[in-house]
């Protein structure tokens, strides 16, 4: 298991998703909170698995939210630089 960081902005982006669920949703936005760390657990694990998008740069993708996560890792660490949501960031 590697150690997991994020880019500050990343943090921003995961804020503002939980956010904008919790104001769709009550609830909505801790489901978005746990689906994210649920799924920078499983990049921790293996990161290697996920899809290269360019360079030395992962995208994985949960199932029930739309985003996904943009990062590269080493042997010890994970660091994500985006979260995206697919249609608010489609560039990524």
């Amino acid at each position: 298991m590697r150690n997991v960081k994020l880019h500050p902005q990343a943090k921003a982006e995961a804020q503002h998703s939980a956010e904008y669920y919790e104001i769709r949703k009550s609830g909505l936005g801790d489901d978005f909170a746990n689906e994210l760390e649920q799924a920078l657990n499983k990049i921790s694990f293996r990161p290697l698995l996920s899809p290269i998008i360019e360079g030395a740069y992962h995208s994985y993708s949960p199932k029930r939210f739309p985003f996904q996560a943009i990062f590269r890792s080493n042997s010890t660490e994970v660091f994500a630089v985006a979260i995206a949501h697919f249609s608010r960031h489609p560039e990524y």
